[in-house]
């Protein structure tokens, strides 16, 4: 990504049994099934599945813009909307 980071840093990543993945430090949860969701969470864990530090960056704030990397993956996503669960979207994968 060109442009300069506005925050990043290391989080965990909770891959629940429900189907969520959990970023505890960010108090949000995102689902991928036909279409990517977001929201703001602060509550309880599913069954954790998979845990994972990954690094997280965020690039823009309107539009909300931000790069989770990993191992094995690099994915930069794309928050169109005020409405953090419709037209999220993921736009970039790599690795």
């Amino acid at each position: 990504m060109k442009s300069k980071p506005l925050e990043s840093k290391k989080v965990t990543l909770i891959w629940g049994s429900d189907g969520w993945t959990y970023i505890p430090q960010l108090r949000i949860r995102q689902r991928f099934d036909e279409k990517y969701f977001l929201e703001k969470w602060d509550g309880i864990i599913a069954t954790p599945e998979h845990i994972e530090e990954i690094t997280w960056t965020l690039y823009s704030q309107a539009p909300r813009i931000w790069r989770e990397q990993g191992e094995g993956f690099d994915e930069i996503f794309e928050q169109r909307t005020s409405n953090p669960n419709r037209n999220n979207h993921k736009i970039m994968t790599s690795q």
